[in-house]
């Protein structure tokens, strides 16, 4: 097959490497932070992924300003407590935010504000009457 003939330079080797590497570690650690927070959010693999990766880019931002740890390897026995507890904070400051627009919309009525169509109908142009 000539697909599999096909050699990359070793910098893109390099690189796709380590960008496989940070998928599956983030797919654990969003795992291992989905099975402490349980809930329906994030939804699919996808979700899971996301939360996973931003949080072991931000866990150690979050370690770095807690205590005074040395730099460290993101991936690593260390890296992945600070890469839980940043998915963590993001997967609570998620559904924070789910509750805070359930409450929105809730008090509204709706969870999108509505449009009118058209500026005649007293859509976005329309000015309230002036008082002479």
């Amino acid at each position: 097959m000539v697909f599999l003939q096909i050699q990359f330079p070793e910098s893109i080797q390099f690189w796709i490497y380590w960008v496989l590497i940070w998928i599956g570690f983030g797919i654990l650690v969003g795992l291992v932070t989905c099975a402490i927070f349980p809930g329906e959010e994030p939804k699919g693999p996808w979700g899971v992924l996301l939360i996973g990766v931003l949080g072991a880019t931000i866990g150690p931002f979050i370690l770095k300003a807690v205590g005074q740890f040395e730099p460290f390897q993101p991936i690593s026995p260390l890296g992945m407590v600070a890469a839980i507890t940043g998915a963590s904070v993001l997967l609570v400051a998620y559904r924070f935010l789910l509750v805070v627009a359930a409450e929105h919309a809730a008090k509204y009525g709706r969870s999108t504000p509505r449009r009118r169509s058209s500026p005649s109908r007293g859509g976005y142009l329309a000015l309230p009457p002036e008082d002479d």
